[in-house]
């Protein structure tokens, strides 16, 4: 990796690693997925959701592709795209993603338990900005 500055900022270390990511690992989905739902969760917990969006979007695109829709992988892209929904987009996208992720583990849920917990916690976010 660069060199990097002692005032280079937290934003700015995961923005270049972000960018860095497609040269690092070109023909590895499995590897961009799983950073990119590492990113992603700094992101979100950085406040920076519109680029955690982006980025969870990607995570869940390489996470089916790479390891399949019914996958831990998948549902944890899933779960961290719902809780950076839940603060900036329309209820239904975070619903969504929650839904998706407890698709993914529909029958499995006492194999990862904490990912069901997860999942279970952003539907409930979701309803309660529904009322």
């Amino acid at each position: 990796f660069a060199r990097i500055g002692a005032r280079a900022s937290v934003a700015e270390l995961v923005d270049r690693a972000i960018a860095r990511v497609p040269a690092a690992f070109p023909d590895d989905a499995r590897v961009r997925a799983r950073l990119y739902t590492a990113m992603g969760a700094s992101l979100t917990a950085q406040g920076r959701l519109a680029r955690a969006a982006g980025v969870l979007d990607s995570a869940r695109a390489l996470a089916r592709a790479g390891y399949g829709p019914r996958t831990d992988p998948f549902v944890e892209a899933s779960v961290n795209a719902a809780n950076a929904a839940l603060h900036r987009s329309p209820p239904r996208v975070a619903d969504a993603y929650a839904r998706d992720a407890l698709a993914a583990l529909a029958g499995r849920e006492a194999d990862a338990p904490d990912l069901h917990a997860r999942a279970l916690l952003a539907l409930a976010g979701v309803r309660l900005l529904q009322g």
